[in-house]
């Protein structure tokens, strides 16, 4: 079983009438061949990828950690907010990620 770090940055053009950016970036610990299996799920969809499932953590402002099967065409990606029940198994095939650390910079044009 390996874990790593990596961040992961969503990009956001909010439409008002003067051009404003989002910068949204994270630090997650990911785990292989772990998910979470009790806690508080957000939400559950498909993905193309592990970068669109930790997007999609970063668009939900409750997520906290997620799971990610990237063994079909089209990645399960599940969400998840943080939970004094929250706990881990073992499954061949998923990544776990939970957020270490969020950032949000509006920058303007």
């Amino acid at each position: 079983m390996s874990n790593f770090v990596f961040g992961a940055v969503l990009i956001i053009l909010l439409p008002t009438g003067s051009s404003q950016f989002i910068q949204r970036s994270a630090l997650f610990d990911t785990r292989e061949n772990l998910k979470v299996n009790v806690g508080v799920m957000i939400k559950r969809q498909t993905t193309r990828s592990l970068i669109s499932c930790t997007q999609e953590c970063l668009s939900e402002p409750l997520c906290k950690s997620f799971n990610y099967d990237g063994k079909t065409s089209q990645g399960v990606c599940e969400l998840y907010e943080d939970g004094n029940d929250m706990q881990l198994t073992q499954e061949p095939g998923w990544l776990c990620g939970h957020l270490l650390e969020r950032k949000k910079i509006v920058k303007r044009k």
